[in-house]
């Protein structure tokens, strides 16, 4: 139920949208994502 809650509040592609976004250079798996 918490996870919903937060997965509702969060915007899609958790910020790739956004212009400013500079893509790590390790993939999320590798992060811990």
């Amino acid at each position: 139920r918490i996870w919903r809650l937060a997965m509702w509040g969060k915007k899609a592609g958790a910020g790739l949208d956004d212009p400013t976004f500079v893509q790590p250079d390790r993939p999320m798996s590798a992060i811990g994502g």
